[in-house]
């Protein structure tokens, strides 16, 4: 940090605990802004997050403590930079979906046959997409509700 963020850094903690800022005081909080490598905008963070939290007369050793604290904890999710997710492919989606009803047992209510019988949840005629029957629209996680593929697995016995 420059003497000058130094000297605006003591006139923040200043404006709290009416500290009177000296040279003395700009050469010790440099040494100590030095040694631990803070930059300014974490050290005026840490004075304002100590006095949110202390009535502690602030000295450089709280602002070190501060940003090693800050320094070893993770970044929270929204900060990380992940990079974006592939569009979902069709065929892909498809072959999930499928597979996932098969292994609850719809294997025929997503295919033709299940999507032939009347929705007893939504009431979609035969032919049509089930919808959600609060919004009417079209269903996007599922290709039928179950009750469908139930009444479709009936309707195949």
């Amino acid at each position: 940090m420059t003497p000058d963020e130094i000297i605006n850094l003591l006139t923040v903690a200043a404006a709290y605990d009416r500290r009177k800022v000296g040279q003395a005081d700009v050469l010790a909080w440099s040494d100590a802004a030095g040694r631990a490598r803070w930059t300014y905008d974490e050290a005026v963070d840490a004075v304002k997050a100590h006095y949110a939290n202390s009535s502690e007369w602030l000295m450089p050793a709280h602002i070190t403590e501060h940003l090693r604290a800050r320094r070893t904890q993770p970044a929270p999710v929204a900060e990380l930079e992940l990079p974006a997710a592939p569009a979902a492919d069709p065929v892909h989606v498809r072959a999930a979906l499928t597979e996932i009803a098969t292994k609850l047992g719809w294997e025929r209510a997503v295919g033709d046959t299940g999507m032939r019988v009347r929705c007893p949840h939504c009431g979609a005629d035969g032919g049509a997409r089930c919808v959600n029957p609060q919004t009417g629209k079209p269903l996007t996680q599922s290709p039928c509700h179950p009750a469908r593929a139930e009444a479709a697995r009936e309707a195949a016995s």
